[in-house]
């Protein structure tokens, strides 16, 4: 869907119900949220796209809600520390956490989490984002072919990070071994992919895969160089980008979508407010501005039936893929 097409059916649901005709500070009276505090975990360390985005949907809210909205990054294990944190926290409306696919992938490889019975969605799926492969300026390997055949050449002697065991980067390397046999790297794990990064840039990896949206801005000021995004077609945010096909892998994409969730047992008159209220945001043109040119996508609307079926389907498919590449956390 393109960035028109989308702002068109966001402006028209929000036009529909007449939202996009009352002022932001009439609006943020119309919800009395119950806590004086509101707190948003991020399951990512701060500094990266994740995090971004949660510190201006937490700004936005506080406008809307009436109510301080703020963010706790809590990173670790992939994602899954803060993924608990949402869990166990009470359903009063007082604590919400930015979950993603990463955290299905976790539990089909081990069941560390229950995404259909320990949380409640909100909007299920807010935003998504490619990846991108990314290296040092001063690497040797220009291309992605010179990466693969490095790999193959001497397997295990690369390395690369992630955000973690059973992250979407890492489980993307796992595929991407069987789409291009004979490559192999060694897997370093850090608490959140932003220090992936870091070490990246340090020259203590030979490269990540990292999410478009947390690392175009490094790319873009030549601090990192991109070898090829993971995806079916270029980003017009880097052009000069080539997709995993024209650089020799066919048929090979991934994306990552990330939303809002509560705890399980969330009432539904507190869900719904909060998400009539997150849904205004991503209608505003400005908010979608910022999220395109941040590297992601603002997905449709969605209603929570259809993300839970949507849910079960990933659930079952990723299983599948964990089994099939021999994946245990």
């Amino acid at each position: 869907m393109t960035m028109i097409h989308r702002r068109t059916l966001l402006s028209a649901m929000a036009a529909g119900t007449g939202l996009l005709a009352v002022p932001t500070r009439l609006r943020a009276q119309t919800v009395k949220w119950p806590t004086s505090t509101v707190k948003i975990i991020a399951p990512v360390p701060a500094g990266g796209g994740v995090d971004i985005f949660c510190r201006k949907l937490a700004e936005q809210l506080t406008q809307q809600l009436g109510t301080t909205v703020i963010v706790d990054n809590k990173a670790g294990a992939a994602g899954l520390i803060g993924a608990k944190a949402v869990a166990a926290a009470p359903a009063d409306g007082a604590t919400f956490g930015y979950l993603y696919s990463g955290m299905v992938l976790l539990q089909a490889m081990g069941g560390k989490l229950d995404m259909q019975k320990q949380f409640t969605p909100i909007v299920g799926r807010i935003q998504s984002s490619t990846y991108l492969v990314v290296v040092h300026p001063d690497s040797p390997y220009k291309t992605l072919d010179d990466l693969f055949k490095a790999m193959a050449t001497s397997p295990d002697k690369l390395s690369y990070g992630s955000g973690g065991n059973g992250s979407p980067a890492h489980i993307i390397f796992e595929k991407l071994k069987l789409a291009v046999p004979g490559i192999n790297a060694l897997h370093v794990p850090f608490k959140g992919v932003i220090e992936a990064f870091n070490a990246l840039q340090g020259k203590n990896l030979d490269f990540v895969l990292g999410l478009t949206s947390s690392v175009i801005a490094q790319v873009s000021t030549g601090a990192l160089r991109a070898l090829a995004i993971v995806a079916d077609k270029r980003t017009p945010l880097l052009p000069a980008v080539p997709t995993m096909a024209e650089a020799g892998v066919q048929n090979f994409s991934y994306s990552s979508w990330g939303g809002i969730f509560g705890p399980a047992g969330l009432p539904v008159a507190l869900r719904d407010s909060l998400r009539s209220e997150i849904y205004k945001i991503m209608a505003r043109p400005d908010f979608e501005s910022f999220v395109v040119k941040s590297g992601a996508d603002v997905m449709p609307q969605e209603s929570p039936e259809a993300f839970e079926a949507f849910l079960k389907s990933s659930l079952e498919s990723d299983t599948q893929l964990m089994a099939k590449l021999g994946l245990r956390s």
